[in-house]
């Protein structure tokens, strides 16, 4: 359950004081609000006056829903030096933007229902929306209008997940993101002006999960590295980045969200925990509305002697806000599942293990200068080395098969967990507040032949059209 701030509630106890109101509106303003709600009982769920966000308007911006630039927004020097917890002051800094308080309303209590996606064609729950485009400032704007749209049309709520910051993935199988930070800056910037007027317009509060990943893999690679300076430089301008993003967003009237990775992603040790802990804390988690776990991968929710409500349990305590909304990702962890592996036949096909006795899904060679490559049907030439040294890939060189991280599109009894659901045991909510499908369920992972963000069931389908009559095969007890 969210708690208002102590701002929240300092702006209430001075806009609605009776000595601003004068007595008699109090009475006005409840007759309002019964006739409302007896609106609301026969379905009519527009936004009402009384729902929509408060704007404390010191002087207005130049134009509705405009951001204001980079050189306007704190940055994380200025953000942790304010010594607040959830924006309890507002700083001086900030007194010329209008600031939108967010809460929830009986209209915003449904998540927006993704009708169009294939994962919820094939799995019939709603799920967030990745911003993963990164060719330019404004790639993602075309997919944050339409959302928005059907968002404002169906009057539900919005979960989106901002994923394009630079070297994204550091190398692994989600690479990507923007060339320069500036591009990244300034796609944000866009993206949260439109998030700004969606929520003028119609009082609905979307949730923005921002960078999965981003930082329990910065310090992964801190620690692949040695610490070298790139490693270091590569952490510090994240976690530089993140605090002035939860600052942004959060003034275009969002909550929002940063990752704590999983319950398996480390060695479960206080030390470890203690690192993740530390990361969120630079990156200015005492600033964000709330925490997320498991996003795209496979733990437990509560069951299993290593879980997320077990891991939160250790972590919730070390960071520097104790008001955090908790949200797990079950997206993916419903079934029992092992590692997809990959056979690299004498005669050139590249055959996995979707099938017992093995299904062709490209080739591979050894070009001129060595390099074994591997050609899937589905996604990029992936060089071996790459894989083994950057992507925690195995290779046997003994039965020549390639055995790929457990978490990229495993293979087994391969289903989405529990549903999104607000509503926990009250064991279960004592440390997480929501269950949702942050990734699509139908997402692939990264793994060879199902590139990320294509579809699990498509590349499938198509992949079985090109398996030839006379395909090699490999014996089940080979996997």
């Amino acid at each position: 359950m969210m708690h208002p701030t102590r701002q929240d509630q300092a702006r209430g106890e001075k806009l609605f004081s009776p000595a601003r109101l004068g007595l008699k509106v109090p009475v006005i303003a409840a007759a309002f609000i019964v006739f409302s709600l007896g609106l609301h009982s026969f379905g009519f769920c527009q936004p009402l006056p009384f729902m929509e966000e408060i704007i404390i308007q010191d002087a207005p911006l130049s134009s509705p829903g405009k951001i204001p630039p980079e050189s306007k927004v704190p940055d994380a020097r200025e953000l942790k030096q304010m010594h607040l917890l959830n924006n309890v002051v507002q700083p001086d800094n900030m007194k010329n933007v209008n600031m939108i308080t967010r809460r929830e309303n009986p209209c915003q209590l449904k998540l927006l229902v993704t009708h169009w996606s294939r994962s919820y064609t094939l799995y019939g729950q709603p799920h967030a929306i990745w911003l993963d485009q990164y060719d330019h400032p404004g790639a993602n704007r075309k997919i944050l209008n339409d959302v928005l749209a059907r968002a404002s049309s169906q009057i539900q709520n919005p979960e989106l997940v901002v994923y394009s910051i630079p070297l994204r993935d550091l190398g692994q199988s989600s690479e990507g993101g923007f060339d320069s930070y500036e591009d990244y800056w300034q796609d944000n910037v866009i993206n949260a002006g439109i998030i700004s007027e969606f929520v003028k317009k119609t009082g609905l509060t979307p949730r923005v999960y921002i960078e999965p990943d981003a930082l329990a893999l910065s310090l992964q690679y801190k620690e692949d590295h040695a610490y070298n300076a790139e490693s270091v430089a590569i952490y510090q301008k994240r976690v530089d980045m993140i605090p002035r993003l939860i600052h942004l967003y959060q003034q275009a009237g969002a909550l929002v969200y940063l990752d704590a990775a999983h319950s398996d992603w480390f060695d479960y040790t206080d030390e470890q925990v203690g690192k993740i802990a530390g990361a969120l804390n630079d990156a200015g988690i005492a600033f964000a509305d709330g925490l997320m776990s498991n996003v795209s991968n496979r733990q437990k929710v509560d069951s299993g002697e290593r879980n997320e409500w077990h891991y939160l349990g250790r972590l919730l305590p070390l960071l520097e806000n104790k008001n955090l909304d908790v949200v797990v990702d079950t997206s993916r962890n419903g079934g029992v599942t092992h590692p997809r592996q990959y056979w690299l036949s004498p005669n050139g096909d590249l055959i996995d293990n979707e099938l017992s006795q093995g299904r062709l899904v490209g080739h591979w060679k050894q070009d001129s200068d060595g390099q074994v490559k591997l050609y899937p049907f589905f996604g990029k030439v992936k060089a071996l080395s790459t894989l083994l040294q950057k992507e925690k890939y195995q290779y046997n060189l003994k039965t020549a098969i390639l055995t790929a991280p457990k978490w990229l599109d495993p293979i087994g009894d391969v289903k989405p967990g529990p549903a999104p659901t607000d509503k926990l045991s009250a064991e279960v909510a004592s440390r997480i507040n929501r269950l949702r499908y942050i990734k699509p369920p139908d997402d692939c992972d990264g793994a060879i032949n199902c590139p990320p963000g294509f579809s699990k069931s498509v590349v499938n389908a198509e992949t079985l059209k090109r398996q030839p009559a006379n395909a090699n095969t490999i014996s089940s007890k080979s996997w």
